[in-house]
């Protein structure tokens, strides 16, 4: 299938910046489209289940979840005991991700190494999705919508082709949704925000990497020159990745209904843009 008929979509931003609720009505927007005049539109839309990926990268007897439990198992005994256990349960033996998030989110260091071990195999299982769906949809003008905290900060932003930033820009608002969703105290709220990237960080690493494009398609204009990726992010070389265009949502001091009305016209937006 020609890539040039595949748009990816990346939604990113914090914890409780709003994404699921945007996420969640670009679905219905999708199911009502389908189901109205558009019946046999040549666009056919992929919501990516980053969620689900993510859970399958600590699965048992993969390679990811050897390596994690192979890495954290003495930092869980050095800093809860040697109870095994608290990491790995004994009968369905799946990583306790509860426990793993209270270690890493009190120490960045520890963060790390997760994410260099975690990260990866999330971008490879997003690739495969991606590349199933170009497969399977020879006929059709693919959007692939693609919604992940991390999207910037893992770097998978350099796959996508338009980028929609989620923010909540009041921190007491973000940090009362983080502990009423998920049930955590103030200063567990605060410190996963901490181990993200701000909304100002990712808009900068945004700018950076579209500034890098730039330059590059710059310096290798007809000289014929191709210095890809290996195909890394996305499957995309630097020759084919144009600069990300980028949309802010700010949800705080919205109501559900205004943020849904910004999300439709960004979806009108969307579809106006394709060329068929």
């Amino acid at each position: 299938m020609d890539q040039k008929k595949v748009r990816v979509v990346g939604i990113a931003g914090g914890i409780c910046s709003g994404k699921t609720t945007i996420y969640q009505h670009l679905k219905d927007l999708v199911k009502e489209y389908n189901n109205n005049e558009n019946k046999n539109s040549s666009i056919l839309f992929h919501f990516v289940p980053t969620d689900e990926l993510g859970w399958k990268a600590y699965e048992p007897n993969t390679t990811c979840y050897f390596k994690v439990i192979e890495t954290f198992t003495p930092i869980v005994k050095e800093i809860l005991g040697d109870d095994v256990s608290l990491l790995v349960d004994e009968e369905t033996k799946a990583i306790n991700r509860r426990v793993l998030g209270k270690i890493v989110f009190a120490d960045p260091s520890k963060m790390k190494v997760l994410t260099d071990i975690v990260w990866p195999e999330i971008e490879r299982l997003i690739n495969l999705e991606v590349e199933q769906v170009k497969q399977d949809a020879v006929e059709h003008y693919v959007v692939c919508f693609v919604e992940s905290a991390v999207l910037i900060e893992a770097n998978w932003h350099k796959g996508v082709d338009d980028i929609w930033i989620i923010d909540c820009s009041n921190m007491e608002e973000r940090i009362n949704r983080i502990c009423k969703r998920n049930q955590l105290s103030e200063e567990e709220a605060k410190q996963r925000i901490s181990s993200q990237l701000s909304t100002k960080e990712l808009i900068e690493k945004i700018e950076l990497y579209n500034n890098e494009l730039k330059h590059h398609h710059h310096v290798n204009s007809g000289n014929g020159n191709n210095n890809g990726n290996n195909g890394d992010d996305m499957n995309y070389s630097l020759e084919e990745r144009k600069q990300l265009k980028v949309h802010y949502f700010d949800t705080f001091n919205k109501t559900i209904d205004q943020v849904k009305e910004e999300t439709t016209n960004q979806f009108k937006s969307l579809i106006s843009t394709i060329h068929l």
